[in-house]
């Protein structure tokens, strides 16, 4: 009853202060309403996929970039992974044009996107995924989807200790070997690890560490595993060496 007391005094206050005092959105005050959307949706389910943004005119003309909704999916993508949370399907977000939105408001709409999200060039129009998403609101003009980058720095993980211990690499979306052989992603010279020892994919917005069936075999915060998947703050172990999966 508390928590939910001080959420709503927090948006409340939160929402007072940014009208008065702010006369356009940043991208921060985005990010927070998407992370806020994720919670709400809560764990025990996959999340929405699919984000329209609605904005005003000057907000609109100054946030709908590339450049935005990558820093926005690149932090909703790390706070899926913080909150233990995940996602089924490609991310997309979308930017809609609302003008009868003042500066520094907004509205966010978010759903479950079954289809493939279709290759597109910079400028593409996205009229179909308006129609599903946010044309409810009637003084919606215009709506663009803005398609994200492949490849995100997600997380890191680094060597804790052994003849490699402070080597580090970042995790995106891409699947990583790690083990001795010349030919992995993530190299490791302990002669504990196998040649193959894990790899790491990319699941559900969700990095799993997945056993090579090793000799000596792959551990998560001490427990011996097939396949796990990673939480910020982890400690995994391959033969004789500890590494950390963190998100920043």
């Amino acid at each position: 009853m508390i928590e939910r007391v001080e959420s709503f005094l927090g948006d409340h206050i939160e929402g007072f202060f940014n009208r008065k005092f702010s006369s356009h959105l940043e991208p921060v005050e985005l990010v927070k309403g998407l992370e806020k959307e994720a919670r709400r949706q809560g764990a025990g389910s996959s999340l929405a996929n699919a984000y329209a943004i609605s904005l005003g005119t000057e907000d609109y003309q100054r946030l709908c970039s590339h450049r935005v909704a990558d820093e926005l999916g690149t932090a909703l993508k790390r706070f899926i992974i913080r909150a233990d949370l995940h996602m089924d399907g490609k991310l997309s977000i979308c930017f809609a044009l609302d003008d009868s939105l003042r500066a520094g408001t907004y509205h966010l709409s978010a759903h479950i996107q079954r289809d493939s999200v279709p290759e597109a060039d910079d400028s593409v129009s996205c009229d179909t995924m308006a129609q599903t998403i946010v044309l409810e609101r009637p003084s919606l003009m215009e709506a663009r989807c803005l398609n994200l980058p492949p490849e995100h720095e997600l997380a890191e993980l680094m060597v804790l200790n052994g003849p490699d211990e402070g080597i580090a690499m970042m995790l995106g979306e891409r699947k990583i070997y790690l083990g001795r052989m010349p030919r992995n992603e993530f190299i490791l010279t302990d002669t504990n690890i196998s040649r193959v020892h894990a790899w790491i994919s990319y699941e559900s917005h969700r990095h799993v560490l997945y056993d090579a069936e090793s000799r000596n075999g792959s551990f998560v915060n001490g427990s011996r595993i097939q396949a796990q998947r990673l939480c910020s703050g982890d400690e995994i172990r391959l033969g004789a060496t500890s590494l950390r999966y963190e998100v920043p």
